[in-house]
């Protein structure tokens, strides 16, 4: 790894736990699997930075500035982007007639003030199996999504991560029946203090009936045993409206996210 990436990353971190959702779209340590091969910049005022960016050929990948100022980047350089992910106040940098795929995505931060599980007497909560249950884990999420059904390798993979902490695999069960209705995904960065929800979903034919801020409170809960930051993302137009589940667990913010796409 270059002085370069290493003082690039080290800035990042910093600005990232200072409000880590206006400053990435996704949780710090997924940003740094994909900072190989990049060209980094970071522009100073005496010992203050402001502003960081990070891109290759083919992705513009990070973006911060702190007197909200456009992008940095020559036209030759911009018009070979395939893939470009920036926080909405800067999209109309990039002219998103080139891109034909664009997708948005809301960024939330808990804010700390926890709230009851409160989970109906009808269900109980049981730790995944993540020995066994990876096929069943795949199979329920393709259940509740319309376009999203990772395989049973692919779901395994996400234990044999870093942050991966079986603590923060749950299951919601129907008493009596023993069957799943609801499955959240946790993860855990050690490292820098942060904790993600990454999957919440729950079975169409038990929603409506507060499962989902159960769920999501009793991550939260778990979560804050071991770290200091808990963040969610999910699509800004998703019909379940999501949003406002976590929003009602006391998930705060208003970032959206921008992922453009030719």
């Amino acid at each position: 790894m270059s002085e370069n990436l290493n003082e690039f990353k080290s800035i990042l971190t910093k600005l990232y736990l200072s409000d880590p959702c206006s400053v990435l779209p996704n949780p710090l340590w997924k940003t740094f699997g994909h900072l190989t091969d990049i060209q980094t910049d970071i522009k100073l005022k005496g010992d203050n930075v402001t502003k960081l960016q990070a891109f290759n050929q083919r992705e513009f990948m990070v973006y911060w500035s702190s007197f909200y100022e456009s992008p940095d980047i020559r036209e030759a350089v911009k018009k070979e982007f395939r893939l470009v992910v920036i926080n909405q106040k800067y999209e109309s940098f990039f002219d998103k007639l080139s891109f034909p795929i664009i997708m948005r995505y809301f960024r939330l931060k808990h804010s700390g003030a926890e709230l009851s599980a409160a989970l109906s007497s009808q269900y109980y909560f049981e730790d995944v199996n993540t020995q066994k249950d990876c096929l069943i884990v795949s199979d329920f999420i393709g259940r509740c999504y319309e376009n999203i059904k990772p395989s049973e390798k692919r779901v395994k993979s996400w234990t044999e991560t870093g942050v991966f902490d079986n603590s923060l695999w749950l299951w919601i069960k129907e008493k009596g029946s023993g069957i799943p209705i609801a499955l959240g995904i946790g993860e855990r960065d050690t490292v820098n203090g942060e904790g993600s929800l990454e999957y919440i979903q729950v079975d169409p034919a038990f929603r409506g009936k507060g499962i989902c801020k159960a769920l999501v409170n009793e991550l939260v809960h778990r979560l804050y045993s071991k770290i200091s930051i808990v963040t969610v993302s999910g699509d800004l137009y998703n019909i379940s409206n999501c949003e406002a589940v976590y929003r009602k667990c006391n998930f705060e913010g208003d970032n959206v996210w921008s992922v453009l796409k030719k």
